[in-house]
Formats: structure tokens, sequence, C-alpha cells
């Protein structure tokens, strides 16, 4: 008679059991990354479009954009979430540049966006993620933009000058942004 054996796992079943789990946690982990990467683009584009509309309604108002909170190039005022009060039209980094022509305030003085100033789900200013607005002197062209994690065919086909942007902009964006100042790789600097 032979003893009776309990049945078991052998140490080899349970490595391979153990190993499958993971591998099926890493793909499970990677796909909210990426779920979680294309909320934070998602964001930034109904936050874009956001700010499309105060600065319509800011330009039907008065005529013409915010002023940005300063001087960034000879032809344009710039803003960014990085500075204090995005969109607010205050010349923060240098009182005498920009704007000289009334309304020297931006969509908050206006009462066109009383909410906290949205901020990219990152921004972070190493990587360059944040939002940012930059205007022409006459304030009769505009372009608001930031990077996306996930879809570079949208910024492509976004109909801004840089392919490396997601954009929202009024007017002839080439008066604001000149291709020879913007280099190979389209960098925007404000």
């Amino acid at each position: 008679m032979h003893p009776e054996h309990k049945k078991a796992f052998t140490l080899i079943e349970l490595l391979v059991v153990i190993a499958i789990i993971a591998m099926l946690a890493s793909i499970i982990f990677a796909s909210l990354d990426s779920a979680r990467a294309k909320a934070r683009d998602s964001k930034r584009i109904l936050d874009l479009k956001e700010f499309e509309k105060g600065l319509l309604l800011f330009f039907d108002t008065y005529g013409m954009y915010p002023c940005g909170d300063s001087q960034s190039a000879p032809n344009r005022m710039g803003d960014s979430t990085f500075s204090e009060g995005f969109l607010n039209g205050e010349r923060a980094d240098n009182p005498l540049a920009g704007c000289t022509v009334s309304p020297e305030f931006g969509l908050k003085g206006a009462g066109l966006y009383s909410s906290a100033w949205p901020k990219d789900p990152l921004n972070d200013y190493a990587q360059g993620r944040g939002y940012y607005y930059a205007v022409r002197n006459d304030r009769q062209v505009y372009d608001v933009f930031t990077r996306l994690e996930t879809n570079p065919t949208l910024m492509k086909n976004d109909g801004g000058i840089c392919d490396n942007y997601y954009e929202i902009g009024v007017g002839d964006l080439s008066t604001l942004f000149p291709l020879d100042e913007l280099g190979e790789n389209c960098e925007i600097s404000l």
C-alpha cells in the first residue's frame, strides 16, 4: 500500500502563477498611466477652450484682447500660469512694458472669469507644462497654447503655428511668432 499523499502545487507551478499575475498587473498599471495622461490632456483642452470663450467675450466688449504680464518680444506681450494671475492683464514683470492702451485689466477684472485659475495638471515649469498666452502689441491677435502628452496628431492639426503645441488663437499667428524666430523645433518663448 502506498501512503496517502496530499495533492499540492509544486514550486514551479507557484512561480508560474506569480509571474503571470505580475505581467497582468504591469499591463494594468501601464493602461492606467495612459488613461491618466489622456485625462490630463482632456483637461488641458477644456481649459484652453474656456480661456478662448473668455478672450472672445473680452474682445466683443473692448475691441481688443487683454494685455500680457510682460513684454516678451518687440511685437508681443506674454503671460503664463507660472506668473501670478494668468490672463489678469497686470504687468507683473515690467510695469512699463506692454499695455499702454486701456483696458489694462484682464479676464478677471472684466468679470469674465471668476473661478480659481485653472493650471496645467502637472504645472511643471522645467518641462514646459503650463498654459501660455501671447498677444500682439495691438491686441488684435492672440494665441493660447500648451503641450499635450498623448496626442501629437491633435497638436499638428489644430491650425496653430507649431506642431508641438496645442494652440487656440485668433488672427495671423505668424505675425505673433515669426517663423525665423521659432527655430527648427518651433520652440515658442515668452
